[in-house]
């Protein structure tokens, strides 16, 4: 044996595999970075376990010699290989070096194939870690982007602001009476759709357009207007009344489109709509519909009015599917689809729905008292946000003969029980409720303030905190480190969460 077969350790090379695979503990149950790429790394090595096995197999039968017998040294956990063969009996010097040689070349290829394995390993671990780093990447740590109103042209504008000082890093205007209708941040794409069916990519660093695209004309379209765009790393998806749309995310090209049924078969109604992954829910003649997103096809449907074995308790209360819904808003949280509807007597209708299996999970009814002896009121709009298992909703009433305020309302699903309701200082709210920091935060027109206003209620008592008037209707509220971002036609504002005292405010002329 010269000095290069004694400088090879195959023992101690195993040791290192060992070590770096073996499990300390539940990774599952860690939060760190390097417990999750070590279980990926695992992963990995599991899956490739049996073409590493067949790699072994044809190295040793290249190798071994069939008067020898073979001492194995194990490769990882579950896996054993050949690191040499050793002969049973000594042959000539002749025949020794050519052994020695062979071993050389095969340790040589054995310690390349382990090394390739981990940095491919390793390779793959970071990418799947930066691909889902992409695909949540929609947080204002890259900047608070408001979408106003130019009062020169009449075009929308996005503009985004550095979240600190509130200067302006960039600015896309959009043609003169063009409106944008909805947004999506995907990592360095900001993808937006106007009312005029223009599709726009623009990067988020720059504030240039990518690309933009036209939604092909269409007469089954018309009076279809666009209300969703959802962007990844891969597609685009707009979804309008009727019809989705999907795009190359890179290029902006239509790569498909189909009808959502339950519109077609019900046509005239502009549908409720909630996107959540995979999955698009709609809701349609009184009826919550989940499709996939990618090409349409149907997942599961159910009748709002549906009871469940489970909880017969609530059948009593609801009403049949023929009763017609008012107004109706879908919320997502924990693999459970919210719905709350608004229908006749002037009850609000509380369903969740398993989001994988569509069945009802659980039925509830809530009339407030101070409705009981209200006249039924149809025109009616809802929001509702959800946070641990708690239901947070506004109702305003648009045909409001008795002058009954907006209210909010907090409901326990799982104790079928109201928690509080409380009026709000808003004749109209405006766009969703939103829930940070243990407050439920509401945006609208107060009678008080006698114009636009942002208000924060305390989410265990319904008690208001504080509110703060704005200049114009809110048109997005954002949360980060303790500051609200609040964005108008003309101004955005940062206030603080904890009192709603201004931080910084800036017109859409500011930069």
């Amino acid at each position: 044996m010269n000095s290069h077969d004694k400088s090879f350790e195959p023992d101690a090379v195993d040791e290192q595999v060992q070590k770096l695979l073996k499990k300390p503990g539940p990774l599952k149950k860690r939060k760190s970075v390097s417990a999750r790429m070590v279980q990926d790394l695992q992963d990995v090595y599991a899956e490739n376990a049996s073409i590493m096995d067949r790699a072994w197999k044809r190295i040793a039968a290249e190798t071994d010699e069939p008067t020898g017998t073979s001492n194995r040294v194990p490769f990882y956990p579950g896996q054993t290989g050949h690191f040499g063969s050793v002969p049973a009996k000594q042959q000539g010097g002749a025949s020794k070096r050519t052994r020695r040689a062979s071993q050389r070349i095969m340790n040589t290829f054995a310690l390349g194939l382990v090394a390739g394995l981990l940095l491919a390993s390793m390779g793959m671990v970071f990418t799947l870690m930066k691909n889902k780093q992409m695909e949540t990447s929609n947080t204002t740590s890259q900047g608070i982007y408001s979408h106003q109103i130019n009062p020169a042209t009449g075009a929308d504008e996005i503009i985004k602001r550095n979240p600190t000082t509130g200067a302006a890093v960039w600015r896309y205007s959009f043609p003169a009476h063009t409106t944008m209708v909805d947004q999506s941040l995907v990592d360095q794409a900001l993808y937006a759709v106007t009312t005029n069916d223009v599709i726009y990519a623009i990067n988020a660093g720059t504030g240039r357009a990518n690309w933009m695209r036209s939604l092909p004309p269409n007469s089954s379209r018309e009076g279809s207007l666009p209300q969703k765009i959802v962007g990844s790393a891969h597609m685009v998806a707009v979804i309008t009344s009727q019809t989705v749309y999907k795009l190359n995310s890179t290029s902006g090209r239509i790569i498909g489109s189909y009808a959502i049924p339950a519109v077609v078969n019900n046509p005239g109604t502009r549908p409720s709509v909630l996107v959540e992954g995979d999955t698009f829910y709609v809701i349609v003649a009184n009826n919550l519909y989940a499709y996939q997103l990618v090409d349409g096809s149907p997942r599961w449907s159910q009748p709002l009015a549906a009871t469940s074995a489970s909880k017969q308790t609530s059948a009593s209360k609801l009403a049949p599917t023929s009763m017609q819904t008012y107004a109706s808003n879908l919320a997502f949280a924990d693999n459970t689809v919210y719905v709350a509807s608004w229908r006749p007597a002037n009850s609000v209708y509380l369903t969740t729905f398993d989001a994988r299996t569509g069945n009802v999970l659980s039925n509830s009814v809530y009339m407030p008292v101070f409705l009981s002896y209200a006249p039924v009121m149809t025109q009616t709009s809802i929001s509702i946000t959800v946070h641990k298992g708690i239901v947070y909703g506004s109702f305003t009433f648009q045909d409001n003969a008795s002058h009954i305020p907006s209210f909010l309302f907090a409901y326990d699903v799982k104790l079928d029980q109201a928690l509080w309701h409380s009026f709000s200082l808003f004749s109209s709210i405006n766009g969703q409720l939103q829930f940070d920091a243990g407050n439920v935060y509401v945006a609208g027109f107060s009678s008080v303030a006698g114009g636009g206003s942002i208000a924060a209620f305390d989410g265990q008592t319904g008690v208001m905190k504080w509110h703060s008037p704005t200049d114009g209707q809110v048109q997005s509220l954002t949360f980060q480190d303790g500051v609200v971002y609040v964005t108008t036609n003309t101004t955005t504002f940062a206030l603080n969460e904890s009192d709603g005292s201004s931080i910084w405010q800036k017109n859409m002329s500011d930069g």
